[in-house]
């Protein structure tokens, strides 16, 4: 599975007036290459982002359309596994999972475990990455140091090993891909590099959204502002 960046889908997901509600799909049963222990991924039959937030970083919090992560840890063994990467075993139908009639054969299978931000940052200095692999590693490192100004609004104060990770996170991005310019000039701003920052955004962007996203992250540069905010859309 190719990684597609967040900002992207964002506007895709914007632009369509959807009146799916968040129904889950079926379970995927997968294997984990190093316990052979049988893992469950959650997948999505169809959702909205209605009630959803918006991110200066890229990231959406749509309670109706949940982000199914990439990478998730074993609970038996402790493995990091990329769960899309993994064997497939077979799979629990929702219908038969709603009527509480799941397959027998599945019963000894188990939830998967979420990446803290420590785990996230010591992987992504794994030599075995790819570079679409490192960037998800890293930018999913990123947005859980932001998660604490979601939560709360309250400002914070950088580690050292958070500002190296999004010092990384620079070189591993593509300018020549508009949603990862972007997401380059927001990794400047909230690292105080304000004039990298606006000098990153002067560029003609053909998609209206990217442009006013960059419009915005570009205030946020010439006020000093450092932290991550949320983007309304009209």
């Amino acid at each position: 599975m190719k990684y597609t960046h967040t900002l992207l889908m964002t506007f895709i997901f914007f632009a369509i007036t959807s009146v799916h509600a968040f129904q889950p799909g079926n379970t995927v049963i997968k294997e984990c290459p190093q316990c052979k222990a049988e893992l469950q991924q959650d997948t999505t039959l169809s959702g909205n982002t209605f009630g959803a937030k918006f991110w200066t970083d890229g990231k959406r919090e749509a309670p109706m359309l949940p982000d199914r992560p990439r990478i998730v840890k074993c609970p038996k063994c402790s493995t990091f596994v990329w769960i899309y990467d993994a064997k497939k075993l077979g799979q629990i139908e929702s219908r038969r999972r709603n009527e509480g009639k799941a397959e027998n054969s599945w019963s000894n299978s188990v939830s998967t475990l979420e990446l803290t931000e420590k785990e996230f940052l010591k992987y992504a200095e794994s030599k075995s990455l790819s570079k679409d692999k490192e960037l998800y590693v890293r930018q999913n490192a990123w947005w859980m140091v932001n998660d604490a100004v979601r939560r709360n609004g309250e400002p914070i104060t950088l580690s050292s090993e958070q500002k190296a990770n999004m010092v990384s996170l620079l070189d591993v991005l593509n300018t020549e891909d508009p949603d990862q310019r972007i997401t380059k000039a927001e990794l400047y701003r909230e690292l105080g590099r304000f004039e990298d920052c606006i000098s990153m955004l002067n560029h003609q962007f053909k998609q209206p959204n990217y442009t006013k996203v960059a419009e915005f992250i570009q205030q946020l540069a010439e006020q000093k502002n450092t932290q991550v905010k949320e983007i309304k859309f009209d």
